[in-house]
């Protein structure tokens, strides 16, 4: 074989077993901690005296009517806002990134989610790996095997802001994995 035969063969072969490299590094013994911190990490304490959430219907106004006050006597969020109104949201983890509302990440391209305080977010995991769906500065860590659907709670105390949302594997978040998450 000639040198530029090689280089191609080398080529071939290298970017899939990179890939496998990779993916492989996503495994690991998580039961004991994954199991355990998942299940702490998706519980949101009933809070005695707590306003309840006013559910929303798909286009965003509140269950019975446009006039219903929202939690704790708020008005009706604002069209633009619509993904916030609902009391569940759904981030798609995929290999190597997230999709919502028809975003979807790449390096250097993270994506933002605008929520409510206390909504559910369905985290489906449509990769062939192992994701996570951590936001530090709001307690959230959830691990989200391969093929299944997990759920986090925005705390309902959460305070309006901007806070980073990304995959804790090793290597995810360098790969795009990274989002914003808006709470209004």
């Amino acid at each position: 074989m000639n040198r530029s035969t090689l280089r191609r063969v080398f080529t071939l072969f290298s970017i899939p077993l990179m890939a496998l490299l990779i993916l492989t590094a996503c495994g690991g013994d998580d039961d004991a901690a994954g199991e355990a911190g998942q299940d702490v990490a998706t519980r949101i304490p009933d809070v005695e005296g707590a306003p309840a959430l006013t559910p929303f219907v798909a286009d965003g106004t509140p269950v019975g009517g446009a006039g219903a006050a929202g939690p704790a006597g708020a008005a009706s969020p604002a069209p633009d806002v619509a993904p916030a109104a609902a009391s569940s949201i759904e981030i798609i983890g995929f290999d190597i990134g997230w999709t919502f509302n028809g975003q979807s990440t790449t390096p250097g391209n993270p994506i933002t989610v605008t929520a409510a305080p206390g909504t559910m977010i369905s985290l489906p995991n449509e990769g062939a790996a192992l994701h996570n769906f951590a936001v530090d500065a709001l307690g959230i860590d959830v691990d989200m095997p391969a093929g299944e659907t997990v759920e986090a709670q925005i705390p309902a105390d959460a305070a309006p802001g901007e806070y980073e949302f990304y995959c804790n594997v090793p290597g995810h978040k360098q790969a795009g994995m990274v989002g914003t998450l808006v709470i209004q």
